[in-house]
C-alpha cells in the first residue's frame, strides 16, 4: 500500500512515462536509498539486471551525493508497475534508466527494445547476484551484451575505431579495447586484435548476438552512417545473391500463424493466392534460433503477453506482377523500406486470420515478410544457413516447379 505522498509520487511518474511512451522515449526514476531499492525488488520476487559497470553503483549515502552515473537496468514487462511502485517509495538523485525484454512502449530505446528480446530474456535468465547487492548478467551475457552496446547502443562515441585501418578515437572516458581484452582472457576467449567496432560486429554475427541486419536500418538510437556501413559489409560478404534475384520475397509463417493444420492452411494458400511460392521450408529447432536471433520480425512477440513466438515454416516467394512504392504513395512514409506494395498484403492476411479463427479476444500477428530485396535475402541466408544459402539461389535461378522441402 503507497502511502498518500508515495500515491502522489507514482503518479508524476505515471504521467512522465506516458509522455515518453508518446515520444518512443525510455523510462527514468530518480531514486535513492539505492540498495533498499534493490532489496525490494527482490523482496517482490521482480526479475531483473543491472547491465554493466556494478561497481560503481551508489550503496551509501555519502556514494548517492557524490555519482555522476547513471543505473541501466533491465526487466520484464510484467513487473513495470510493480517497479513503478517501488520506485515512487524512494525518490532522490541517483538517475536509474529502465528497459523492459520486449521494449514496451516507453520501457524501450528509440520505439524499439534495447536489446532483441531473445537475448534479453537470456540476460534475465542467466543473472547472478553481485556481492549479495543486487543481480547482474552472467559473465558470458555480460561481456556479449557489452560488446553489442558498445557496437551498436554508441557506436563512434565508445572512441573504438570502426577498422583497423583508423585509429583509436580520443572521445571516450573509458579504455575499451584493454577493458573488452582483460574481459575477454577471463572467460577464455578469444578476440581479434585490435579491437574495432568492425571486429566487434563479426563476433556478435558469429555468436547470434548481432543486431539483426533488418533492425540496423530501422535503429535510430545510434549513429545512422555506422549502422548502414555495417549492413553494407553484410550485404557484400553474405547476401551474395541478391542481384541475381532481385525480386525474391520470403514469409515467414509464425507459430500463432501453424497452431493448428487448418490455420496453417489458411494462411499458406492466402500467400498462394497472390505470390508464386516456390519452396516451403518447415524450420527445425536450429533454423528456428537462427530466425529468432537474427531477424527482427516484430520481435518475435505475441502482442498483448509478451510471449515468444517463433517461426515455423518459410515460404519463399516470387511475385509475377509487382507493384513498386514510389515516394509519393501514401504508404512510403510509414514503409519507406518497402519496394513492392504487395508485400503489404500480409497485413490482410492477418487480420483474416484473426476473423476467421477468433482466439478470446487476443490478436495473432500469424506471419511476417522481407519488405525489399535484401531483407528477403537476409531472411533466406538464416533459415537456410552460410552453406546452404548458395546452392539453394542458385536452384531458383532455375526456377523449378514449386515443390514442398522439409528441413
Amino acid at each position: 500500500m503507497l502511502l498518500p505522498w508515495h500515491l502522489l509520487n507514482f503518479l508524476r511518474i505515471e504521467f512522465r512515462r506516458r509522455k515518453s511512451k508518446r515520444r518512443g522515449g525510455k523510462f527514468k526514476l530518480k531514486i535513492s536509498r539505492v540498495a533498499d531499492f534493490f532489496r525490494e525488488l527482490d523482496r517482490l520476487k521482480i526479475e531483473y539486471v543491472v547491465l554493466r559497470w556494478f561497481e560503481e553503483v551508489p550503496l551509501t549515502p555519502e556514494d548517492e551525493k557524490t555519482t555522476t552515473k547513471d543505473i541501466d537496468i533491465l526487466f520484464r514487462d510484467s513487473d513495470l508497475k510493480k517497479v513503478m511502485r517501488i520506485g515512487a517509495r524512494f525518490p532522490g538523485n541517483v538517475l536509474a534508466e529502465f528497459y523492459s525484454v520486449s521494449g514496451k512502449r516507453g520501457t524501450s530505446a528509440r520505439g524499439y527494445p534495447y536489446y532483441p528480446p531473445a537475448l534479453a530474456e537470456q540476460i534475465i535468465t542467466h543473472r547472478e547476484q553481485y556481492r549479495n547487492h543486487f543481480y547482474i548478467p552472467s559473465p558470458r551475457e555480460h561481456f556479449q551484451s557489452l560488446c553489442y552496446h558498445l557496437v551498436y547502443h554508441k557506436g563512434y562515441d565508445s572512441g573504438l575505431p570502426i577498422n583497423s585501418s583508423e585509429p583509436l578515437r580520443a572521445n571516450s572516458s573509458r579504455d575499451y579495447q584493454s577493458l573488452l581484452s582483460e574481459f575477454a582472457r577471463k572467460i577464455d576467449l578469444k578476440l581479434e586484435q585490435p579491437i574495432t567496432l568492425e571486429s566487434l560486429n563479426c563476433h556478435l554475427v558469429a555468436t547470434y548476438w548481432t543486431m539483426p541486419y533488418d533492425l540496423k536500418l530501422r535503429w535510430r538510437f545510434c549513429q545512422k552512417e555506422l549502422l548502414e556501413h555495417l549492413c553494407r559489409l553484410e550485404e557484400k560478404s553474405d547476401f551474395t545473391y541478391a542481384d541475381e534475384l532481385p525480386d525474391l520475397i520470403v514469409f515467414l509463417i509464425r507459430e500463432d500463424g501453424s497452431s493448428s493444420p487448418e490455420i496453417r492452411d489458411a494462411t499458406a494458400r492466402k500467400i498462394e493466392e497472390r505470390f508464386e511460392v516456390t519452396h516451403t521450408i518447415h524450420l527445425n529447432e536450429e533454423q528456428k534460433k537462427r530466425v529468432l536471433h537474427n531477424v527482427r520480425g516484430g520481435n518475435w512477440l505475441e502482442y498483448r503477453e509478451k510471449i515468444p513466438v517463433p517461426p515455423t515454416i518459410a515460404l519463399i516467394c516470387f511475385d509475377p506482377s509487382p507493384e513498386r512504392l514510389t515516394k509519393d504513395h501514401p504508404s512510403f512514409k510509414k514503409y519507406p523500406l518497402i519496394t513492392n506494395l504487395n508485400v503489404l498484403v500480409k497485413n490482410k492476411i492477418r487480420s483474416q486470420i484473426n476473423e476467421k479463427f477468433p482466439l478470446d479476444k487476443k490478436v495473432r500477428t500469424v506471419l511476417h515478410s522481407s519488405d525489399n530485396t535484401m531483407e528477403a535475402h537476409h531472411h533466406l541466408f538464416y533459415v537456410l544457413g552460410r552453406k546452404a544459402y548458395p546452392t539453394f539461389c542458385e536452384d531458383l535461378l532455375k526456377r523449378e516447379q514449386p515443390e514442398e522441402t522439409t528441413s
